[in-house]
């Protein structure tokens, strides 16, 4: 072995290494194109190279002569701690990746995916994702970017699209669930307090138009300290509506925005497929038989973001709408690709924009 950078293909088939290798070559490849591709046949030659290299990354199928499934990913991750890993499964299977990264995988790419544009999103977001994930072991968080007006943003907007939600449904009234809308208020009002406490101080109000105009917030609050468009006194919230036949893929890795949001859309008569986040919604999308409407996604959250769970999507669900929602800016969410025309909704948002946009986006993809 030479001290040359490496990529490592760990395959059963020989022509599906040869993709790759092929592929990586490429000068559409950037940087990668001068790394070298070792191949491996099986678990055992996977394991004899990994003794005396580490790979930048690691391609591996985990159908191999001696080993199966997920032990496959297992023993190579125990072998090599540090090596990003991006699992290749079939075109046909859409349950394998997304299991795959919730036991430490850091991607997957379909087998038929040997675009170098492609394999070079795979590498770099698993790269990313393996980094982040060492500053977390290491006992980082974000590596200095919470420190950020942008993760500020998030920590303020997330916990404030919560209780404003919850306040809303609260204000309604009639509600058998009082107490459990009580809870979720204090405990976003408390991680609220938490991080502009973190702010010192520091105030920068502004008005942040949304991506298509979904939706529109004044950081600086207004004279009732919400910072949102207050609620007039002839809206109201919609009463629990019959079954609309519309089912919905949320994903938000902040608990308390999942279940007031949830709760309003049920109210609605919608059925809410409930993921926190990317692997485990691809995993609750690969095992529901039915049709899935729409997918309303967080843009930010760790492992895989919202545009790359659409991604991830279209291939078994070419039909499904989105709708993106977020906590941080504007210029932030600009560079995270979303599709020209999705709709976006940032937070905090209220009842009525939730429902509006959902509305909208549903009837825009003729599925309402």
């Amino acid at each position: 072995m030479t001290d040359a950078p490496n990529v490592l293909v760990v395959h059963r088939q020989p022509e599906v290494a040869e993709r790759l290798r092929a592929a990586i070559a490429l000068p559409g490849l950037g940087a990668y194109a001068q790394v070298r591709v070792d191949e491996a046949g099986s678990l055992a030659d996977a394991l004899e190279i990994l003794d005396q290299c580490t790979p930048v990354v690691i391609f591996v199928g985990l159908s191999l002569p001696d080993s199966e499934g997920l032990a496959t990913l297992r023993s190579i991750r125990s072998k090599c701690q540090n090596s990003p890993l991006i699992v290749l499964v079939r075109d046909d299977d859409h349950g394998t990746g997304a299991r795959a990264m919730e036991n430490g995988a850091q991607d997957y790419l379909y087998e038929s995916e040997s675009r170098p544009d492609a394999i070079e999103r795979a590498m770099v977001r698993a790269i990313g994702r393996r980094k982040v994930e060492e500053a977390h072991a290491d006992g980082g968080r974000r590596s200095g970017v919470g420190e950020t007006a942008m993760g500020l943003m998030h920590e303020i907007n997330n916990p404030l699209a919560a209780l404003m939600l919850n306040l809303e449904m609260l204000k309604e009234g009639g509600h058998d669930d009082a107490d459990e809308l009580l809870t979720g208020i204090e405990v976003a009002a408390k991680r609220i307090a938490a991080a502009v406490r973190r702010l010192e101080g520091l105030r920068t109000p502004r008005r942040i138009p949304a991506i298509g105009g979904e939706a529109m917030v004044d950081l600086s609050g207004s004279e009732s300290g919400s910072g949102a468009t207050e609620k007039k006194d002839n809206e109201s919230v919609a009463a629990p509506a019959p079954s609309s036949g519309v089912t919905i893929l949320l994903v938000d890795d902040e608990e308390s925005v999942r279940a007031i949001v949830t709760k309003i859309l049920t109210r609605h008569g919608h059925h809410i497929l409930e993921a926190e986040h990317g692997a485990d919604a691809l995993r609750l999308a690969a095992g529901h038989e039915g049709k899935i409407d729409l997918l309303i996604s967080d843009m930010y959250m760790p492992g895989l973001r919202g545009p790359e769970i659409l991604e991830k999507l279209r291939p078994s669900r070419p039909g499904i709408a989105v709708l993106f929602m977020s906590g941080y800016g504007d210029e932030d969410v600009a560079r995270s690709g979303v599709e020209p025309g999705s709709r976006f909704l940032r937070k905090p948002f209220t009842v009525q924009e939730l429902s509006e946009a959902v509305r909208a986006t549903l009837e825009n993809s003729g599925a309402d």
